[in-house]
């Protein structure tokens, strides 16, 4: 499909966009090994454009990104853990980072303290030995460690500790807030997805992505949810958390990503003949990378 998901814009023009190649962010440690992770702080410009990067040779670097010099600021190496994901927790100048072990770390920014959590307590057993993705709510006040057999863990981003934990059926592949920090967005093997109230700490929706193949993606905007498969295909559907923020607990099982109560998706990319293994919408939304 082809019609457009936004008429107007008061971000970006309508038609034409200026795109200029700046130097590489990294360019002054450049990483030894696979890159996994790279992320900008999200206070943007407040935060100092800090951009942090980490991968598989178990180094987390900070650049100051200006376009011009970019600046790195400091490397912390962790001896032990193959870096797979590594977020800033909001503002608090903390970073946790995670890897395919049953312990992460917590790095302080500020104080230049590392912290180590050797696992967490009160999961399943078994469920936890193996961490996979790591994801961070936008006030950094919770996080989201996806485990091995659909298991995901809900963290208290001040003391680190369990809230709670949730189960899909399949494995999972892809995990994220929404942008209001609310819900939490999960999808994998089966291509169903799901959605977490973090409040209420239930499972209040459920879909399956109309593309027949496992998820490997996804990303949320204010107004639109997008799914990536491995074959390739991107379907987007309308994201209602602004419409029914206050209602969520009144609204059925079904529906809640859906366009008119459908499963159909709003608009589907269909011209990727690999994987899709990253989605990134910009911050006005108006952008899907």
């Amino acid at each position: 499909t082809s019609a457009p998901l936004q008429t107007t814009s008061s971000k970006l023009p309508p038609h034409d966009l200026d795109i200029r190649r700046v130097r590489n962010a990294n360019e002054h440690a450049v990483s030894q090994s696979c890159v996994k992770v790279v992320q900008f702080h999200p206070s943007g410009e407040r935060g100092g454009n800090l951009m942090l990067t980490a991968g598989l040779d178990k180094t987390l670097r900070f650049f100051k990104v200006d376009g011009k010099a970019n600046k790195k600021v400091q490397g912390i190496h962790f001896p032990d853990l193959p870096i797979t994901s590594a977020n800033f927790l909001g503002d608090s100048g903390n970073v946790i980072v995670t890897g395919h072990r049953k312990f992460f770390y917590i790095y302080d920014a500020v104080a230049g303290k590392v912290e180590k959590i050797p696992q967490i307590l009160g999961t399943p057993p078994g469920s936890c030995n193996t961490l996979q993705t790591c994801v961070v709510s936008p006030d950094g006040k919770h996080i989201c460690i996806t485990g091995k057999d659909g298991y995901l863990f809900l963290l208290c981003g001040r003391t680190r500790q369990l809230i709670t934990n949730w189960k899909m059926n399949g494995e999972n592949k892809t995990v994220s807030f929404t942008p209001c920090g609310r819900y939490v967005i999960a999808s994998g093997s089966d291509g169903d997805v799901y959605r977490w109230d973090v409040r209420s700490q239930r499972c209040i929706s459920r879909f399956h992505n109309q593309d027949g193949t496992k998820t490997s993606a996804l990303a949320l905007s204010s107004r639109v949810l997008a799914i990536g498969a491995e074959s390739g295909v991107v379907n987007l559907y309308q994201n209602n958390d602004n419409q029914h923020q206050q209602n969520y607990d009144q609204l059925p099982i079904q529906g809640l990503y859906n366009n008119k109560n459908t499963n159909d998706p709003i608009k589907s990319i269909m011209n990727i003949k690999t994987s899709i293994n990253n989605l990134k919408f910009n911050t006005s939304g108006e952008i899907l990378a």
